[in-house]
């Protein structure tokens, strides 16, 4: 929904102004409009459901008569207002506010001002044509942040605070958690020897990897793990790089070697994403954006933080640890 003038045409017949006023001068008719957006995007539908829990917090407070919205709608048809936009403007809203007999007239605006919505209403004397009183409250540009306002514009105009009717949310799905799914066969695009073979990856050794054995840094190179079944897959973590570690001239692999610094990660499903990883030891998690049904996942190599050994560039890759978490799919 864009942010141009939006209206939805619905208009109460309400009596006036605060409960004692209403006793001393009789019940008199306003026709409320419903809500005007300025400068803010909804939802499709969204400010229907407003413009709906406006005229449900009006009726609420005890002090107001409501018009149906099918008999306002049948009257602004017999007006020729295309859509409703034309009867914005003030004027149109006094002619239309009389047809119906009502002596005062409500409109109500929603405008986003930065990053908070400001809900004002007016309340307009239709035999003089000039403005009574108004009502403004601040907050939230979600639906819920709208609709606090608008209790708030209410109780301001009305001198009655509405009941609050509790809006009921979506039941939450139970928690899964992901597991390690097992067991992993390994593939890869290329090796070195077969103790850096793809079964390297996947043996919970920190002091083995699979290690691409192409020339240069193995831009392109991939990594590939199938499993049995179809499972939805959250999460792989992986050590993005040589981990093994010895108490002799080389000491940690890790600097030596080339780190991943970015891949992509592709599943069976379809599903394709780049991800950048930071330069540490150890494990490194990555979340897919929403659980993925897939029988297998590959990680291509599309960069490298560079290894070096006194000064040398060693440009082997690769992957020491990688595991895949998911649940299965029933």
């Amino acid at each position: 929904m864009s942010g141009s003038r939006v209206l939805f045409g619905s208009i109460l017949m309400l009596s006036l102004g605060l409960p004692d006023v209403a006793v001393a001068r009789g019940r008199r008719i306003v026709a409320v409009f419903d809500i005007e957006a300025k400068r803010l995007r909804l939802k499709r539908g969204a400010l229907t459901v407003l413009s709906d829990y406006l005229a449900d917090r009006v009726a609420a407070t005890g002090v107001y008569k409501v018009v149906p919205r099918d008999q306002i709608k049948k009257r602004l048809v017999k007006q020729k207002v295309a859509s409703f936009k034309k009867c914005y403007a003030q004027s149109c809203q006094i002619e239309i506010g009389k047809e119906l007999a009502a002596q005062k007239s409500l409109a109500t605006k929603v405008m986003k001002i930065g990053r908070m919505c400001t809900v004002t209403s007016t309340l307009y004397d239709l035999r003089t044509a000039t403005t009574e009183r108004g009502g403004i409250a601040e907050g939230k540009c979600s639906e819920r942040g709208i609709m606090a306002s608008i209790n708030k514009v209410v109780q301001e105009l009305t001198g009655k605070r509405a009941p609050v009717r509790a809006v009921p949310r979506p039941a939450k799905a139970p928690a899964v958690k992901a597991v390690s799914i097992r067991p992993l066969v390994g593939s890869a695009s290329s090796k070195t020897s077969a103790p850096r073979a793809a079964s390297r990856a996947l043996d919970q050794n920190v002091d083995s990897w699979w290690q691409e054995g192409v020339k240069g840094d193995g831009i392109g190179q991939w990594f590939r793990v199938d499993w049995s079944g179809e499972w939805r897959v959250h999460q792989l973590r992986l050590i993005p790089g040589y981990m093994k570690y010895r108490d002799d001239r080389y000491g940690h692999r890790w600097g030596m070697n080339n780190r991943l610094k970015k891949i992509r990660v592709e599943l069976s499903s379809g599903h394709s994403s780049v991800h950048r990883l930071a330069d540490r030891r150890g494990w490194h998690t990555i979340t897919l954006s929403a659980p993925q049904p897939a029988r297998w996942l590959k990680i291509v190599i599309l960069g490298v933080y560079p290894g070096r050994y006194k000064g040398r560039r060693i440009k082997d890759s690769g992957i020491c640890e990688l595991e895949v978490l998911g649940t299965q799919k029933p």
